[in-house]
């Protein structure tokens, strides 16, 4: 579902101001192709980082929600998981073994901050998708019990099987595994 307004975008470029519409794919591409004629190009990150906060700016209900420990936001969400992405890749896109997953979801399942979030039907189904393709039905008895993280907002189920994410800058619970498989890496 598109937020509020659709997918457009205005932007002013080196005093030309340009429109764009369609799917958000196609619009990041043509802000890129505009800016590289222009010489100030910095990559595909920045740009889709404008985009979704004009997006998520149309529509705050849907994008942003409290949930007391943090305020965890559908765009924070996505650039969380592009880091897990990263650090998915950097480990030769191999998923973390069947029992250390196991570990991490028997954690989590009884966390505090194992929660319900609303989410962006348009930005979830691109990372669900995404995430299937690249570890596949993986599983564990707790899947029943994970919701999402409180702290950084990724889906439990799927951060789970990733390879500990060094981008994360989050401040876990104690309990939490990753503040103690990052303190082992030290």
């Amino acid at each position: 579902m598109p937020p509020m307004g659709g997918w457009s975008i205005e932007m002013t470029i080196k005093g030309q101001k340009f429109a764009f519409a369609g799917g958000p794919a196609r619009i990041v591409k043509a802000i890129a192709e505009i800016k590289k004629k222009n010489n100030i190009y910095k990559g595909d990150d920045e740009i889709w980082e404008y985009c979704n906060e004009i997006w998520c700016s149309r529509d705050p209900k849907r994008c942003k929600k409290d949930f007391g420990y943090t305020t965890v936001g559908m765009r924070s969400k996505i650039v969380t998981y592009g880091h897990a992405l990263k650090a998915l890749i950097e480990n030769g896109l191999q998923a973390v073994s069947q029992e250390l997953a196991d570990d991490r979801a028997k954690v989590c399942s009884t966390c505090p901050q194992n929660k319900n979030m609303e989410s962006c039907s348009s930005c979830l189904k691109a990372v669900n998708l995404l995430t299937k393709t690249l570890i596949g039905n993986r599983s564990t008895k707790y899947d029943a019990l994970l919701k999402h993280c409180g702290v950084c907002g990724c889906d439990i189920k799927q951060k789970i099987h990733y390879p500990l994410n060094d981008g994360d800058k989050n401040v876990y619970p104690n309990q939490c595994w990753v503040g103690r498989e990052k303190s082992k890496k030290v």
